[in-house]
């Protein structure tokens, strides 16, 4: 392999086939942490941030599993690749100490409420939404 050539033809470029789901998971990201922080600016600008950063972290923990496959998560599972389980749960787990130790002072974030973890985790959900709903509806992207 190390012999060969590299590939010369752009189709064959690892990022070629994904750059329309890379720009709109972007999109869909970008206004999921805009809308909550925007919801908390005025008021608490580090709880902004704080909730900001959640949603983008909990979003790419979503996305994770849309990239798995072309086949929609309900039917390859949930619990399929263990492995992939595990680091998406280590690294909410990073966040939530992140958030709730004295780490957070390092930071500087600031505890968020159970409604507002919960806010972050819904908006964070809304990429996942929308390309598990384009998988089922097998539209390509």
């Amino acid at each position: 392999i190390m012999r060969r050539g590299p590939l010369t033809n752009s189709k064959s470029s690892v990022m070629f086939n994904i750059w329309k789901f890379t720009i709109i998971a972007g999109i869909i990201l970008f206004i999921s942490a805009m809308a909550v922080f925007l919801l908390y600016y005025e008021s608490d600008l580090a709880k902004a941030r704080t909730i900001a950063l959640t949603t983008a972290v909990f979003f790419e923990m979503f996305i994770v599993f849309v990239c798995r496959s072309d086949k929609n998560i309900w039917k390859i599972g949930w619990m399929s690749n263990k492995p992939l389980l595990y680091a998406v749960v280590l690294t909410i787990v990073l966040q939530l100490i992140a958030i709730y130790t004295p780490l957070a002072s390092v930071f500087g974030f600031v505890p968020l409420s159970l409604t507002e973890l919960g806010l972050a985790i819904t908006a964070s959900s809304a990429g996942f939404i929308f390309f598990e709903t384009m998988k089922a509806l097998k539209i390509k992207i």
